[in-house]
């Protein structure tokens, strides 16, 4: 099993700003330790379904539910070739260092506010391409 940490840069821009580089901080997973965080997170869901099954109110539609979104999460986690951990670096807008929330899926490029001025950062081109 091979779980990866990588770190490279991306651009960031503003509308009417210079772009500025961020840190990226991901990890890239092999297909043991996909299959091993999807049975991991399938595993633990299927055992609250099976705690269900003793609930006489919510025993047939919470257990069947809960194996459903078993299902669901843990096909979303052998899908998932990479995680984002962090994002860092200078807003273009305001300069000051942030540390921005690393995209929900890991699509790039992505569009968030800054957390301090509350500009609109677009993410996402690798910082190889900037000047």
């Amino acid at each position: 099993m091979n779980a990866v940490a990588l770190e490279s840069e991306l651009r960031a821009t503003s509308y009417g700003r210079s772009p500025t580089r961020l840190a990226i901080r991901f990890q890239s997973f092999d297909r043991a330790a996909r299959v091993k965080r999807a049975r991991a997170a399938a595993g633990k869901l299927a055992g609250f379904a099976l705690v269900a099954l003793f609930i006489p109110p919510i025993h047939a539609v919470g257990a069947l539910t809960l194996l459903g979104v078993a299902a669901f999460v843990g096909i979303r986690r052998l899908r998932q070739h990479t995680l984002v951990e962090a994002l860092a670096g200078p807003c273009p807008a305001c300069k000051r260092p942030q540390d921005f929330p690393p995209p929900r899926r890991g699509e790039l490029p992505v569009t968030v506010p800054c957390p301090s001025c509350g500009e609109f950062v677009k993410i996402g081109v690798p910082a190889d391409d900037l000047s």
